[in-house]
């Protein structure tokens, strides 16, 4: 599920996830992606037979798109904040470009702890929350924001970024 997620640009920190909870993992995505497939694909008019993608396939890629939200709900419940290690994540290799030598793949990565680094702890976690493909209404709701309040401590955490000097980023 990892590596389809991935391949859809949807990058999730992994854990060890014991036998039964993987279990209601893929219950629950299978759950939201059913309803995502019923609203979106059946309702919604989104899925045609014409259209030449399969039922069950589509059905698949619902359960893909379902499980990222499933999966941090789990590791935040599992986890608490407290031990989510917001630099080491935001900066990982699977966010890094990986057109170029290994070398400049270290050099990007640096550069990223560095910048994350200068930011609030505020600040790197809405960043942290955005990168890993919660809405704007999702974060709010996690921090107790309202979206728009969201959306604008973002772009003021982007902004900060930008304008550190150089040497610094």
């Amino acid at each position: 599920m990892f590596t389809r997620c991935g391949q859809q640009g949807r990058y999730l920190r992994r854990q060890d996830i014991p036998l039964q909870e993987a279990e209601e993992l893929a219950s629950d995505a299978v759950y939201e992606g059913f309803v995502y497939f019923r609203d979106r694909g059946l309702l919604g008019g989104e899925w045609t037979e014409q259209r030449g993608q399969p039922l069950f396939e589509y059905f698949v890629n619902a359960c893909v798109l379902a499980f990222p939200n499933v999966y941090r709900r789990w590791q935040t419940r599992v986890n608490g904040w407290q031990d989510v290690r917001l630099v080491d994540s935001w900066a990982s290799l699977e966010h890094v470009a990986t057109a170029g030598t290994p070398e400049d793949a270290v050099v990007e990565q640096q550069a990223a702890n560095t910048a994350f680094a200068a930011l609030s702890e505020d600040s790197r976690r809405l960043l942290f929350l955005h990168d890993q493909g919660y809405s704007h209404a999702e974060i709010g709701e996690l921090l107790r924001l309202s979206p728009r309040a969201v959306e604008g401590r973002i772009r003021r955490a982007r902004l900060s970024v930008r304008r550190l000097p150089e040497e610094e980023r």
